[in-house]
């Protein structure tokens, strides 16, 4: 947020009196800065977003309850049947063979141990056991449940053969399989639930037959492929030692070579040493000619090493002394007293040793970056000189050298596979199985419980977190501002008051046994109803109503109270339907009770409702007093409003509608009656049309000393009322802050009717 100082300029050369705007500072977001939702405000907003569907995430969580008791009463009776195997340690590396097989794995890891457990829970392996059962098996099976039969013949669904039945309770025991590694053992626990607990039995001991089989055969598997690629390695290097070895010897044959001689060692030497002296000369060559460059393209001043020189800081020290001496005698003697001129030679001379000292550095530079040039270009001819030496030492035996080591090369892989060849023979002959049964399944006697109350719990967990994320989902679609703090929250202008609903109030009254008659929600309202609500402050002074308006011109007070002037107040909405006529005049209700003359102007003049509200009529008003020729200055204030039947409370209705009533209130005509209205009372209400429906409220507000801006619960949108408040700073016009208007206090966790209810059952004042 950044303060900017926004004069407004006086408008049609008003004079600079009470009308003319001032100076002010004003805090303007940026128009398109995103705005994060303090953590605080967000979780309430959960809250109260819970709090007003309680019903229905009651009724979704108990749902999930019942649905979830229904399926554990509905379950086929289960006989459990448990079974165990132990994985044993192998000595991966025997014989050293564990980088021959590329499949092979660390079977002491506990990441082997949880492969194995995912492999036993495969449906693969589930399938191979089903197979392995035979039908003999499967003809044995207790698959009829009486009671589940007779719901289904209840409800008339056909009942599947005997076969169908069959296979459906296979599968499903064949889904109950649970595979886990006991901690700190190397022992896998297996165990399943069916409804014949023979057939649970049976079908555990050939999973863990068939883990066993298929171990053995992805062993076999492995050997054979490893067995395949080390024959097809050992003969391709036996073919490449034999090349080799012949590429040798023909080699030797024409050169006419009968020995070999080994390289000029020293020779080598000398060689990388220049190598080494040309690598660092051509970092200094390139360090001088970047110090050389800055020096040529850069103002003498402006060097590195004229700034970092301490002489010439001394010199120029020394200067700025002179220079002071010379300026303080220069006060008070004449150009050719001898002390003046020999200050001017002393400058003279210091002048001449900065420039001598800045040419001489320069110098320095051009030098280094010379002698680095130089030396780099010595040290390229000598480089170049010794690499001829070495190539001409080693021309001859270079490529014998090659071939020989290629020789040696072949020699040694070839030698070494044929030794790991084998060593895996001998190892694949002394691998043994690495997996026990331990403890085979045994049928069981007992049934196991169906979990009732897990899964009940399960159940109710289920649609609870299914009830709060369709809350939840509905309050980020719903993009409305709902309650207080919300436009502080999102808008960042003060919250002045919040407005209950009708609702609301009814429901204070309610709690009184006195019902309101014929009061209702103000987005509902019929005419006269809202004409009711508009003089609440004033009909029913103690009610929760008009409590919240008092309230509200409270916050306004207090704004007042710390400096800031606010006589001429422009009432405003992003929208229509939102409240501000019925805001407006309660304020000026609560005003008059204050003992302040408070004038009201309806300046809604396409859809005015001021003088319903006040029973006054609109048959001449703001419209003619703008459209009239005549000045304004001898009008008595009498003639230009009328009094209503509150005290101290006065109308200027809008008038007679006019097709240009934009340009009417830009006018000079509009200032100088504002002026004369700011001189006769104490507060001016200007009540105008909505701020993103036409430009009237815009033009009012910058001849205001403030705009409050009145939002509506659950219909204002938070991207709306935003735009509105942009637009008001973006025109320099102070926002004082905002009304939350219609907000039902029911919907928030915390509320309470009880200030209006006390014990002797008379309504506090």
């Amino acid at each position: 947020m950044m303060p900017i100082q926004s004069p407004i300029p006086n408008p049609a050369g008003a004079p600079h009196g009470r009308v003319a705007q001032r100076n002010r500072v004003i805090y303007v977001e940026p128009a398109r800065q995103p705005h994060t939702e303090p953590l605080g405000n967000a979780w309430m907003r959960y809250v109260r977003s819970l709090h007003r569907s309680k019903l229905a995430v009651i009724l979704l969580a108990v749902s999930g309850c019942v649905a979830g008791l229904s399926i554990t009463v509905s379950e086929f009776t289960r006989y459990p049947a448990h079974s165990s195997l132990e994985i044993v340690g192998a000595n991966a590396d025997l014989l050293n063979t564990r980088q021959l097989n590329p499949e092979a794995d660390d079977s002491n890891s506990d990441t082997y141990l949880t492969a194995q457990v995912r492999i036993l829970q495969g449906k693969s392996m589930a399938t191979r056991a089903l197979k392995k059962l035979d039908a003999k098996s499967r003809e044995s099976m207790i698959v009829a449940d009486p009671a589940i039969d007779q719901i289904k013949r209840w409800l008339k669904r056909p009942m599947p053969s005997i076969e169908q039945q069959r296979e459906d309770a296979a599968a499903a025991t064949a889904k109950s399989l649970t595979v886990r590694a006991a901690p700190g053992s190397r022992i896998i626990e297996l165990s399943c639930q069916s409804s014949d607990p023979q057939f649970a039995a049976d079908f555990l001991n050939a999973i863990a037959s068939e883990y066993v089989e298929q171990t053995f055969e992805l062993r076999d598997s492995s050997r054979k492929r490893t067995e395949d690629w080390l024959a097809q390695q050992l003969d391709l290097l036996r073919r490449n030692l034999a090349d080799s070895e012949t590429q040798l010897q023909l080699y030797a044959t024409n050169k006419k070579l009968e020995f070999t001689s080994d390289k000029d060692d020293v020779a080598m030497l000398r060689l990388r040493d220049l190598q080494q002296q040309l690598s660092r000369a051509q970092d200094e060559r390139v360090a001088a000619q970047s110090e050389y460059s800055v020096a040529q393209q850069s103002v003498a001043d402006s060097v590195p090493q004229v700034l970092s020189n301490e002489r010439l800081s001394g010199y120029q020290q020394r200067l700025t002394e002179l220079r002071r001496e010379l300026a303080e005698a220069s006060a008070t003697m004449t150009p050719e007293h001898p002390t003046i001129r020999r200050l001017e030679a002393q400058v003279e001379q210091m002048n001449g040793a900065l420039k001598s000292e800045r040419v001489s550095i320069l110098n320095g530079i051009a030098n280094r970056y010379q002698a680095a040039l130089k030396r780099e270009s010595l040290l390229k001819g000598a480089y170049a000189d010794q690499s001829r030496v070495v190539a001409g030492q080693s021309a001859n035996t270079i490529g014998y050298d090659i071939i020989k080591r290629e020789v040696e090369t072949n020699r040694t892989l070839y030698e070494s596979m044929l030794q790991r060849v084998k060593e895996a023979n001998i190892a694949w002959t002394l691998r043994a199985t690495q997996v026990r049964t331990i403890e085979p399944a045994e049928p069981s006697v007992a049934a196991s419980q169906p979990p009732l109350m897990a899964n009940g719990a399960a159940g109710l967990a289920g649609g609870l977190i299914l009830a709060i994320l369709l809350v939840l989902g509905r309050m980020k679609v719903d993009q409305n501002i709902r309650g207080p703090g919300d436009t502080q929250a999102y808008l960042r202008l003060p919250e002045l008051g919040v407005i209950p609903s009708l609702s609301a109030d009814r429901a204070a009254e309610a709690a009184l046994s006195r019902p309101i008659k014929g009061l209702l929600n103000i987005g509902e309202l019929s005419t006269g109803a809202k004409e009711e609500v508009g003089l609440v402050t004033w009909q029913r002074k103690p009610s929760m109503l008009a409590e919240s308006f008092r309230s509200t011109l409270t916050s306004l007070l207090c704004l007042e109270a710390h400096g800031q002037s606010q006589r001429l107040l422009v009432v405003t909405s992003p929208g229509a339907s939102e409240g501000k006529t019925i805001v407006t005049s309660n304020l000026a209700i609560a005003l008059a009770e204050s003992k302040h003359r408070v004038l009201l102007i309806d300046a809604d003049m396409r859809r005015p409702r001021l003088h319903k509200i006040l029973n006054v009529g609109n048959n001449w008003g703001l419209s003619d007093l703008l459209n009239e020729p005549t000045s304004l200055e001898n009008w008595p204030i009498d003639a230009l409003v009328r009094k209503t039947e509150i005290p101290n409370v006065f109308l200027l209705p809008s008038g007679p509608a006019l097709a240009h009533v934009a340009g009417l209130l830009y006018s000079e005509r509009m200032i100088e009656l504002l002026r004369k209205f700011r001189g006769a009372f104490d507060y001016v209400l200007l009540d105008t049309p909505p701020i993103l429906s036409v430009a009237d409220a815009r033009v009012l507000s910058r001849l205001a000393d403030g705009v409050i801006l009145v939002v509506r619960a659950g219909q204002t949108g938070r991207q709306t009322a935003s735009v509105a408040a942009q637009r008001l700073a973006e025109d320099g016009t102070p926002v004082l802050g905002t009304v939350l208007n219609d907000w039902n206090p029911a919907e928030s966790v915390y509320y309470s009717y009880s200030y209006f209810v006390p014990h002797n059952g008379k309504q506090a004042s």
